[in-house]
């Protein structure tokens, strides 16, 4: 039989008895309870019916009393839940109950014969004596069946102490027993740990090796990590300065082409200006030859004017004189007219040619300033597109210093890989070494599982 059952049967037996012995005591108890009311009761009619009769002698009337009596009396002996009285079991109170019950009765009949006859007061105290001495009979055979009840609750008591002990020393032996026997596969148990602990801190070390590479490993990959990452942003920088390089070049080329568009309109504006120019300069030769026929004109003009005057004098008897000079100054007044329409011409293709060579001379100039601007916007491009190739070329050194640091960064992480392999060997030979002790630990467990 395993010890555990052992200890289960003997657990049991002890609740088993201590419950019964429980229920047992409590009834006793309530029995107990029970009979000190009967006593207590008993005493009562004794002491009451002594009252009764001294209130009768002395002229008194006691019917509230006597009918108290009666009461308790059959309550004695049939039993009175109002009065906590259980129906009297035991025979020799029944007899005794029963004797006081006759001997009440008849001192009854004597309190009436003495209402009515006071002469009779002997008769009722002589009943009065012998009353007393069976309610007294009746106490104390109450008082024994008491008594008797706790000699029996002792006896009680005293049985359950001895089948407790019993049980107890029962348990107490399959304890001692159990306890050997742990004793012996706890001893194994230590052992084993012991094995196991020598074991488990050799794993530590080796662990703690492990952890040690991991965390250089990790500090390693970190510094990896953010040398990609600014490698990356580097070659971000690089490719971003490559495209504004692009465009800047890209920018370059456009200002060129529209200096290069500007430069021929200006050619062309300039080569306008310079046929303008010799137009007006042809034209003012023809405006200068006019000009000194028409100052011919003017000065044959005056002569003949002069001659006119002269001959005016003499017009009174030599008109046809003055009329040939009429004629030829009328000639030449129209040979002027002829040649100041010429002049006004002229003067309006002179103005007309002005004004386009102001307007070429303006178109110009505004389009030489926008090559003059346009050459300050391309100077200005080129020279942010040698800083972007600065920049390019330092990015470039940034991003082959962050490789090399890279390699030797994989150098590091390399050698910790290979110790963490090491490490790992280790570990596997001693998992060998605590799977067998783990083996041991079951089999001891089956046997301990086996004995409780």
């Amino acid at each position: 039989m395993k010890i555990t059952h052992r200890l289960i049967a003997a657990a049991l037996l002890l609740f088993l008895s201590v419950g019964a012995g429980v229920i047992s005591i409590y009834s006793q108890v309530d029995e107990m309870t029970g009979d000190a009311r009967v006593v207590n009761h008993a005493g009562i009619v004794r002491g009451a019916s002594q009252r009764v009769v001294k209130l009768e002698i002395a002229g008194v009337e006691s019917d509230k009393l006597i009918k108290k009596i009666d009461r308790i009396i059959k309550g004695l002996i049939e039993g009175d839940r109002e009065l906590g009285l259980n129906r009297a079991v035991d025979t020799g109170f029944i007899e005794k109950m029963q004797a006081v019950l006759s001997s009440w009765n008849s001192l009854k009949n004597s309190i009436i014969t003495v209402r009515s006859n006071a002469l009779h007061r002997d008769i009722l105290l002589q009943k009065s004596e012998a009353h007393f001495e069976t309610t007294n009979a009746a106490v104390f055979t109450a008082e024994r069946v008491a008594e008797e009840k706790v000699l029996q609750l002792k006896q009680l008591l005293l049985l359950l102490s001895i089948l407790s002990f019993l049980l107890i020393g029962g348990i107490v032996a399959a304890t001692r027993s159990m306890v050997a026997a742990l004793k012996s596969i706890m001893d194994m148990i230590v052992s084993t740990s012991t094995e196991i602990s020598t074991t488990m801190n050799e794993q530590e070390r080796i662990l703690s090796q492990q952890a040690e590479a991991v965390s250089e490993t990790s500090v390693t990959m970190q510094e990896l990590k953010n040398s990609a990452n600014e490698t990356s942003k580097k070659a971000e920088t690089v490719a971003t300065t490559a495209k504004n390089a692009m465009e800047s070049t890209n920018d370059g080329l456009n200002q060129m082409d529209a200096m290069r568009q500007a430069m021929e309109d200006t050619k062309q504006k300039v080569d306008v200006i310079a046929l303008q120019i010799v137009s007006l300069k042809e034209q003012s030769g023809q405006i200068s030859k006019i000009t000194s026929a028409v100052t011919d004109f003017t000065n044959e003009t005056k002569m003949l004017a002069m001659n006119a005057s002269i001959e005016a004098v003499r017009a009174g008897e030599h008109g046809k004189g003055f009329s040939v000079l009429s004629v030829e100054i009328r000639n030449l007044a129209e040979e002027s007219k002829s040649s100041s329409e010429q002049i006004i011409q002229l003067v309006e293709k002179i103005q007309r040619a002005t004004d386009a060579t102001e307007v070429a001379t303006i178109t110009g100039t505004n389009t030489v300033e926008s090559g003059m601007s346009l050459v300050h916007d391309t100077s200005c491009t080129f020279n942010q597109l040698a800083n972007l190739v600065v920049e390019t070329s330092e990015n470039s050194a940034q991003i082959s210093l962050n490789i090399k640091q890279q390699a030797q960064a994989m150098l590091k992480v390399v050698e910790a890989m290979e110790s963490l392999t090491t490490g790992a060997k280790e570990n596997a030979l001693g998992i060998g070494y605590v799977k067998r002790g783990v083996v041991t630990l079951d089999s001891t467990a089956k046997t301990l599982q086996g004995m409780v």
